[in-house]
């Protein structure tokens, strides 16, 4: 678990023109679902769940900072 590949992975996503919608979908939330897979099937410590969870929310944070993220008020 790496939380500056994490970041890195979402800025070169957005970056490469993919929506923020579909990094959260098809990127970050799978690797959610895979973490609760892996805990719920006994192979991840409550701690490293934890860790995972902590680079999965540093990943978010940096989805919604990436100046794609941000949109114009109407």
């Amino acid at each position: 678990m790496d939380e500056h590949r994490a970041v890195d992975v979402v800025h070169r996503a957005l970056d490469d023109g993919l929506a923020p919608e579909s990094v959260l979908l098809e990127v970050i939330a799978p690797a959610q679902a895979r973490v609760g897979a892996e805990w719920a099937a006994g192979r991840f410590t409550v701690a490293r769940e934890h860790a995972a969870t902590a680079i999965s929310d540093r990943a978010v944070g940096a989805l919604a900072c990436h100046p794609a993220a941000r949109t114009e008020p109407r």
